[in-house]
C-alpha cells in the first residue's frame, strides 16, 4: 500500500509539500525507490521521517508512539534485503534530501554494523534536529560512521535524539569506541546543540530517560546474521560513562539557558 502511495507522490507532486513521514515501510528494495521522480519529492522537504521494519509485509505492523517507540508483529524477511535497503535505497533518499531541517530514521531492527547505513557524500546544509533510532555507533568504516556524519552538521545542528542507540563491544579495523569517547566527542564538536535527547530500553522494560532514572549506556553482543543481544560489560570499562554524559547535557542546558 505504501509504495502505491509514494508512486501516486511521484506522479502527481505536490509543490507544497514539506513535510513526509513514512511509517510502516517495509525494509526491502523496490524498482520504484530508483525513479527519478520519486526522488523529486524529496527535494523540497524541510522534514523527512523514515521508520521502516524488518519483516514480512503481509503479517508485520508497526505502531508508531509519541516517543518514538514502536512495536512490530511478523516473520523477518532475508537480511540481504535489509542490508540493501539501508545500505543504498535509504541513503539515495536522503542524499536528495537537501533542504531538510529535520531528520527522523527509525527501525525496529539494530542499523549501523550489519546491516549498516551509508552516510557517504550525505550532507544537509540546513539540518538543525537529527533523530536516530536504533542505531549502532561503532567506528565501522567512515562512510558508515554515524558519529562522523551527525559531527558533519556541527554548523546547524541544535537538537539531536537517540533513542535506544547502542555500540557493538568488539574490535575492528577501527579500533574501540566507548560511549564516553562519543560523548566527548559531541562535547567539543556540537558547539550549537541546545538540546540533547538520549533513551535506552530493552524489549521489556520501560523506557528510560536518562539524567532522571539513571543512565543506561548500551552495549551490544553480534549474533551473526542483523541480530544483537544486549552486553553488560564491566564496571571499569564503562565507568568514564556517566560522566561524560552528565558534562554534555551541562554544556548542553548552559546554551538552552544562558545566564541562569
Amino acid at each position: 500500500m505504501y509504495l502505491k502511495l509514494l508512486e501516486a507522490l511521484a506522479i502527481n507532486p505536490s509543490p507544497s509539500l514539506t513535510s513526509l513521514e513514512l511509517v510502516n515501510i517495509m525494509a526491502i528494495p523496490d524498482s520504484l525507490y530508483s525513479r527519478e521522480d520519486l526522488f523529486a519529492i524529496f527535494r523540497p522537504l524541510k522534514k523527512l521521517e523514515i521508520a521502516a521494519i524488518r519483516g514480512d509485509c503481509r503479517d508485520a505492523s508497526l505502531e508508531g508512539e509519541s516517543d518514538g517507540t514502536f512495536e512490530v508483529e511478523g516473520t523477518y524477511t532475508d537480511p540481504q534485503l535489509v542490508a540493501e535497503f539501508w545500505d543504498t535505497i535509504v541513503p539515495s533518499v536522503v542524499r536528495r534530501a537537501t533542504a531538510l531541517t529535520s531528520l527522523t530514521l527509525r527501525t525496529n531492527q539494530w542499523i549501523g554494523g550489519h546491516p549498516a547505513m551509508s552516510f557517504k557524500d550525505i550532507f544537509l546544509p540546513q539540518l538543525s534536529e537529527l533523530v536516530l533510532q536504533k542505531f549502532h555507533l561503532e567506528p565501522v568504516d567512515p562512510d558508515y560512521d554515524i558519529v562522523q556524519f551527525v559531527i558533519r552538521h556541527k554548523a546547524t545542528l541544535t537538537r539531536l535524539d537517540l533513542r535506544h542507540c547502542a555500540i557493538g563491544c568488539w574490535y575492528n579495523d577501527q579500533g574501540w569506541r566507548s560511549w564516553h569517547a562519543v560523548f566527548t566527542t559531541f562535547a567539543m564538536e556540537l558547539g550549537k546543540l541546545t538540546e540533547f535527547v538520549f533513551l535506552a530500553f530493552t524489549d521489556d522494560e520501560e523506557e528510560d530517560e536518562f539524567g532522571e532514572q539513571g543512565a543506561r549506556f548500551l552495549y551490544s553482543h553480534s549474533l551473526g546474521s542483523a541480530d544483537y543481544e544486549i552486553a553488560e560489560l564491566d564496571e571499569d570499562v564503562v565507568e568514564g560513562d556517566r560522566p561524560a554524559f552528565e558534562h554534555l547535557q551541562r554544556l548542553v542546558l548552559a546554551r538552552k539557558s544562558p545566564g541562569s
